[in-house]
């Protein structure tokens, strides 16, 4: 299995939370097959630290074998370019959204306020995780402990995915 990380060069919580740097760094010491990329606006393009520019179509055969950590605060997703990016996004069976400010989760300010960018990850049935270390230990927990369920089972289950502010459906 492989690890596809992107990261939304726009999240300004970039500057205060690097664990997408952190995580590949330390998968690929430990031999994990890692692409590591770069998005602006939209993921379905993105570059790696080579400077090859990417499209996820490209992997599009591969994808079964691909873990995808998107790594955003979700704010590019309210440009009317990037407006169908989420929906091909859901099609990847193994999806997850880090939330890059984690301070949302904390402060469950998505309920309160009913943040538009949680709101369209999960209204595209894409499981999202706060950017902390546990909550990317429970992001991949789910991809490599529940691999017999769909995201479409989760759903209609109303299973939360983690026991802790991490859940299926922010709601």
């Amino acid at each position: 299995q492989t690890l596809l990380i992107l990261e939304d060069e726009y999240a300004e919580a970039l500057d205060w939370n690097p664990i997408s740097k952190e995580l590949t760094q330390g998968m690929q010491r430990y031999g994990v097959p890692v692409i590591y990329g770069k998005f602006q606006g939209s993921p379905e393009r993105f570059r790696t630290a080579d400077g090859m520019i990417y499209h996820l179509d490209e992997l599009e055969d591969q994808r079964r074998g691909i873990l995808l950590l998107l790594f955003t605060d979700g704010k590019v997703f309210h440009r009317p370019q990037t407006g169908f990016a989420l929906e091909s996004l859901a099609r990847w069976p193994k999806l997850a959204w880090i939330e890059l400010d984690s301070q949302k989760f904390r402060e469950k300010t998505y309920q309160k306020f009913g943040d538009e960018s949680v709101s369209l990850a999960s209204k595209n049935k894409i499981p999202i995780y706060p950017g902390t270390s546990e909550g990317l230990i429970q992001a991949v927990e789910k991809f490599t402990t529940e691999q017999g369920k769909s995201k479409e089972a989760f759903s209609q289950e109303k299973h939360f995915i983690s026991q802790a502010d991490a859940k299926y459906d922010a709601w």
